[in-house]
């Protein structure tokens, strides 16, 4: 059985079309990219995607920003696997979400 490996524009173009609200991004970029459905639910139009500082992550119980060791993308990128509440704020909506990440 051959294994396909895909480069990072099929990798890109295969999540952008999941139907589900999903961020990802390369470990060696800032940029975060984004699923059409995401984009749709939170108002974003930013055709070459967006940099992390874009989005904000709030803990939604103590309202603080989740910065430093906190940070949903840095977690994930340490290799921890995540799955929690938080609000989750664009320049266009804020929302209160279940997040889950880990590498892929």
């Amino acid at each position: 059985m051959s294994r396909t490996v895909l480069n990072k524009k099929e990798a890109l173009s295969i999540l952008r079309q999941m139907p589900s609200s999903i961020l990802f991004k390369s470990t060696d970029s800032n940029k975060v990219y984004a699923s059409e459905c995401f984009e749709k639910d939170f108002g974003i139009i930013e055709p070459n995607g967006i940099t992390s500082s874009a989005l904000t992550f709030y803990d939604p119980y103590s309202k603080k920003e989740m910065l430093g060791r906190a940070d949903p993308f840095l977690l994930v990128e340490s290799g921890e696997q995540l799955a929690k509440q938080c609000r989750l704020q664009t320049q266009s909506r804020t929302m209160n979400c279940y997040i889950e990440g880990g590498m892929v």
